[in-house]
Parts: C-alpha cells; sequence; structure tokens
C-alpha cells in the first residue's frame, strides 16, 4: 500500500531545501549588491565629488548657475548605480522666470569603475568608462568642459532669438 503521509513529507522536505537554497542565494546577492553600491558611492564621493563642488563653486563665482544631484538610493533596484549628475542653467528671463539648461553629465559608479557620459532627458548621448584614479579627473573635466560649450551655446541662442 502506498504511503501518502511519508510521500507528502519527502515533498515538503525537498520544499523546504530548495527555499533554503534560494534564500541563501538571495541573501548572498543582497550583500554583494550592497557593497557593491557602498563602494560606488565611495568612488563618486572620493573622485567625482570635490570636482564637480569646484566647478560648482568657479562657475558660481562667474554667475553661471550649476545643479550637482545625487541619486545614491539604488539599492532596491536591480542594474541601477549610484550615479551624480551635473548639469548648468542660464540666466532667468525677467518675464516668466524661465532658465533653459544643458544636458547633464552624468558620473556613475559599479564599485570598480567610473561611467562618464551626457545625456539628454532620460537619453545617454555619450558614455565612457574611467577606472578609478589618473585618468577620471581629465574625464570629469573634459565633460564638464563640453557642457560649458554647450552653455554658451544655448546663451548665444537664446539671445539672438531674443528669448531671454
Amino acid at each position: 500500500m502506498t504511503n501518502f503521509r511519508e510521500m507528502a513529507r519527502k515533498a515538503q522536505a525537498a520544499y523546504e531545501a530548495k527555499k533554503a537554497e534560494r534564500d541563501a542565494e538571495e541573501a548572498y546577492e543582497r550583500q554583494a549588491r550592497s557593497k557593491s553600491v557602498d563602494q560606488g558611492i565611495d568612488l563618486l564621493n572620493q573622485q567625482v565629488m570635490p570636482l564637480l563642488e569646484q566647478a560648482k563653486n568657479d562657475f558660481g563665482a562667474e554667475r553661471i548657475e550649476a545643479h550637482i544631484e545625487r541619486d545614491f538610493d539604488v539599492l532596491n533596484y536591480a542594474g541601477k548605480r549610484p550615479t551624480v549628475y551635473f548639469k548648468l542653467k542660464g540666466p532667468r528671463r525677467s518675464r516668466d522666470n524661465y532658465q533653459f539648461e544643458t544636458r547633464s553629465a552624468f558620473f556613475e559608479s559599479d564599485g570598480k569603475i567610473i561611467f562618464i557620459g551626457l545625456r539628454t532627458g532620460n537619453q545617454a548621448d555619450d558614455r565612457v568608462e574611467a577606472q578609478p584614479g589618473g585618468h577620471c579627473g581629465r574625464l570629469v573635466s573634459k565633460t564638464i568642459e563640453q557642457l560649458l560649450e554647450d552653455y554658451f551655446e544655448q546663451l548665444r541662442i537664446h539671445q539672438e532669438s531674443g528669448t531671454l
């Protein structure tokens, strides 16, 4: 005669063993993701933020408005890395306070590499990888220089069209 109770116990034991294995894998992946996010934030804070803060302060002294936005709350979003955005805004139009904005420079990190690029809206236009250290500062500066060129081109267009 078939022992259905024993059959149920074996099936339940197999299910619980697989569930425990999945739970352990998920815990390991969460821990690895958390470490990667923390390392990415550290890299951005050490290698990128000082340059962006300096640029913001120096541009402000020249009456060019710069904005820095940090997006570090990425732990629960698969595939999303800690990112810092940097953009420039034009002078306010007197009649309605409108300001044009440049594309955003973005700086994101997976904890090992810093990715640098420009984007319009949610679409990345260009992206390069920068190893932390030597070349990173040069690439950050070059990207900011591109934004500055965009800023003055947009300023020219707005002034020539009389929209400022």
